[in-house]
């Protein structure tokens, strides 16, 4: 993977071709480097237990959103090297930081559950 990751918490827009219908996701950094992310969706999960774990995020919130969204803090997704070193080397592609507040709002998330697995939990967590 390219040497230049974005640190944890940058959004990228990122070519999803393995979803049922590809197309572009936010995805939240949790580590780059080993293509881990949160999605940003238009919808709440659709699991009960999900969708009581996710996060609310206004587009007030995050510059490049147009409508409530939800970050579905039970689950990550580990992205294809390809897909997440075309977005890095993509400027266009790299939407900033999340404000402190929504990252804020996903670590006490993701404190109050333990359904990530242990070591993207910690970095979740982590504040560096």
């Amino acid at each position: 993977m390219s040497s230049n990751f974005p640190p944890k918490w940058t959004v990228l827009k990122i070519w999803c071709a393995h979803l049922a219908q590809p197309h572009n996701k936010f995805c939240i950094v949790i580590d780059a480097k080993k293509g881990w992310f949160f999605f940003i969706n238009s919808d709440p999960p659709a699991f009960r237990k999900a969708k009581n774990l996710a996060v609310e995020i206004g587009n007030f919130e995050a510059h490049f959103l147009s409508h409530t969204s939800y970050i579905d803090t039970t689950t990550f997704e580990e992205l294809s090297e390809v897909s997440v070193n075309s977005a890095i080397k993509d400027p266009d592609r790299n939407m900033g930081l999340l404000i402190k507040s929504v990252q804020k709002k996903i670590k006490d998330m993701v404190s109050s559950h333990h359904v990530l697995p242990p070591e993207p939990r910690e970095i979740v967590l982590d504040d560096n």
